[in-house]
């Protein structure tokens, strides 16, 4: 799994802080799993395709969720378990990786995205 996650700069927190009830726990996570979505879009594509049960079955999950943080992870849901091999390689078979290369190629995206959500919550 990719784990997304908002760490915000003591600047960024201070103004969510001032603005109060609008930058709950709900709205940081609606940005995160926006950004994961992203994400997993990216990562779908790029998942080998030798039965194609893989990559229809990478999902987002919310995680951690607080009053001023949330995270999300990406990745196969349980019953593809084995998409941890194909990512990571075994002994006996070599890595195919899929989505170190989304998170690494949809990043930037991934946060105008979840900026804009957080702009659009807040009213700006």
């Amino acid at each position: 799994m990719v784990n997304i996650e908002i760490f915000g700069l003591k600047e960024m927190q201070q103004h969510l802080e001032a603005i109060g009830d609008k930058a709950s726990g709900e709205l940081l996570e609606k940005a995160v799993l926006a950004g994961a979505e992203i994400v997993r879009q990216e990562a779908a594509l790029r998942a080998p395709r030798r039965r194609g049960l893989l990559a229809g079955h990478i999902v987002v999950q919310p995680k951690d969720k607080g009053r001023m943080s949330a995270s999300a992870a990406v990745g196969p849901d349980k019953k593809r378990f084995y998409g941890r091999f194909v990512e990571l390689g075994t002994s006996k078979t070599a890595a195919a990786p899929f989505l170190f290369p989304a998170f690494e190629s949809k990043k930037n995206e991934a946060q105008r995205e979840m900026a804009e959500v957080v702009r659009e919550g807040l009213g700006l």
